[in-house]
């Protein structure tokens, strides 16, 4: 979805400078072509935007998934290094 928005908004930037220099602003409607011009400021600030949410959604869930797998070992450790120190050693009379 920010990659079609952005990408969009390329391809607008080139059809408003080709247009510009073929002199279809004088040809097209006004509204369209105003449509047209605008369309780039909005769907790079939108895109903009929706990257630096993705960025902040994603470091949130890393940071939840490192706590996670912290708190999982930290309550393993204990019982492993209980069942290394209880070891018992058999021995033999004769």
């Amino acid at each position: 979805m920010i990659a079609g928005i952005v990408g969009l908004s390329i391809v607008t930037i080139f059809v408003v400078l080709i247009g510009t220099g073929a002199g279809l602003s004088r040809i097209a409607p006004a509204s369209l072509w105003q449509a047209l011009t605008l369309f780039p400021f909005v769907g790079l600030s939108v895109g903009f935007l929706m990257i630096i949410t993705l960025l902040v959604v994603s470091a949130r869930r890393r940071s939840r998934e490192t706590q996670a797998a912290t708190a999982r070992s930290t309550r393993i450790a204990p019982t492993t290094r209980k069942n290394r120190t209880t070891r018992t050693t058999r021995t033999t009379r004769k």
